[in-house]
């Protein structure tokens, strides 16, 4: 029988499959995330007290694509879509290190083979 560990990092590699898919496929961000990405460029131009001050909402996520940015423009060069490719990968990461935690909260409330239906 496979265990649990298999069939999660199975179900996480899945996971990463289809979202790399779908940043492929995605041309334009959200409508709402066009204010994150605006709101990460900031936090390359301005000093961060000054642009986590000035925005409403939480500067978590644009200070992590402002971040993930650099490293993006690294492989694929700079470019809008190198903007929109660094806030989906942030949020593929973001998704992806959610599973384990559903995972292991499922797994102890019921068993294995609801906490990988969960996943």
């Amino acid at each position: 029988m496979i265990t649990g560990r298999r069939c999660l990092l199975a179900l996480v590699l899945l996971a990463a499959v289809l979202h790399l898919l779908g940043i492929r496929r995605t041309l334009l961000p959200a409508q709402d995330g066009l204010k994150f990405l605006r709101v990460a460029r900031e936090f390359q131009t301005r000093p961060w007290a000054d642009v986590v001050r000035g925005t409403d909402q939480h500067p978590l996520y644009p200070a992590l694509v402002a971040l993930a940015e650099p490293v993006v423009a690294s492989v694929a060069g700079h470019s809008p879509h190198t903007w929109r490719v660094a806030a989906q990968g942030v949020a593929m990461l973001a998704s992806l290190a959610l599973l384990a935690p559903l995972f292991v909260l499922t797994r102890a409330l019921f068993d294995e083979r609801i906490a990988l239906l969960a996943c």
